[in-house]
This record gives structure tokens, C-alpha cells and sequence, in this order.
């Protein structure tokens, strides 16, 4: 008689799945920071796959947040914010601060990734991604404010 194997809850997997195809896998604990894989895998004892309305390019930096994050939901970002760099204004680690940082230097990728936290429901990371268009804008101008936000007509 074979025994049933309990897989540890910690160890179990899922594979998130961006807009192009790109599979991510993902351990179920981290994956829970977002909001909308929770909903969805706990809806659903028997999925181990979702698809994801999200570009695999910035699926690419959710899924490498959410394995350094080790499904923790913690972000405190000192505020007002003292710095143009996000990693000198965030206390307890470091690494979201340059993981921030780094992204910004594409602004498109930026703004994409706030449209996906918002979407998938991670909030530390829309929190985080928010702040760093807040360092970006801190002390310019209007008209520099409008050039950095892409803005042509207000």
C-alpha cells in the first residue's frame, strides 16, 4: 500500500503565466502576496496555473519580488522622502530600494509595473513602485514634472 505524499505548503509551486506565454514558477507562499493569485488559488484547491493579463517583461520583475519578498507584506518608506534615490529612503531593506531603483531607470517599465501591482493587488510593490515615481519628480519644476510624467496635454 503506498502512502499519500503531503507536499509542505511551503514547498508547493504554481505557475504564473504572462501575456506572451513566459511561464514563472513561483513558490504558493510568495505567489500570496498578490491578492489575485490568492483569490484565485484558494478558489481553486486543484489549479496550479494561471494565466496573466501582464507582460512577460514585467511579469518578470513581479515574480523576482515576490521570491525575494518570501511572501512577506511589510514595506515602510520613510517619508517625506529625503532622497532621489528610493534605497536610501526605505528603512528595513534595501534590496526593494535598489530593486526600485533599477527599474526606474526605464520609466516605461515603471509605470507598467504600477499598472500590474494594481491589477494583481500587491500592494507592497505598488506602494514601493509609487514611491519611486514620487523620488523621480521630487524638486523639479511643473514643466519638469510634466516632461518626466510623458504629459502633452493637461
Amino acid at each position: 500500500m503506498i502512502e499519500s505524499l503531503d507536499i509542505d505548503p511551503e514547498l508547493e509551486t504554481v505557475t504564473v503565466v504572462g501575456n506572451k506565454g513566459t511561464r514563472f514558477n513561483v513558490l504558493k507562499r510568495d505567489a500570496f502576496i498578490s491578492e489575485l493569485l490568492k483569490v484565485t488559488f484558494e478558489g481553486d484547491k486543484t489549479a496550479t496555473e494561471i494565466q496573466i493579463d501582464v507582460d512577460d517583461h514585467i511579469m518578470g520583475y513581479i515574480v523576482d519580488y515576490m521570491k525575494k519578498k518570501k511572501g512577506g507584506n511589510d514595506i515602510v518608506v520613510n517619508k517625506p522622502l529625503k532622497s532621489t534615490m528610493i534605497k536610501s529612503c526605505h528603512e528595513d531593506s534595501r534590496w526593494e530600494g535598489e530593486f526600485i531603483d533599477n527599474i526606474s531607470l526605464v520609466k516605461k517599465d515603471l509605470h507598467n509595473l504600477i499598472s500590474a501591482s494594481n491589477y494583481m493587488m500587491i500592494n507592497p510593490l505598488l506602494h514601493l513602485a509609487c514611491a519611486g515615481i514620487s523620488i523621480s519628480l521630487k524638486g523639479k519644476s511643473n514643466q519638469g514634472i510634466i516632461a518626466q510624467l510623458d504629459i502633452n496635454k493637461i
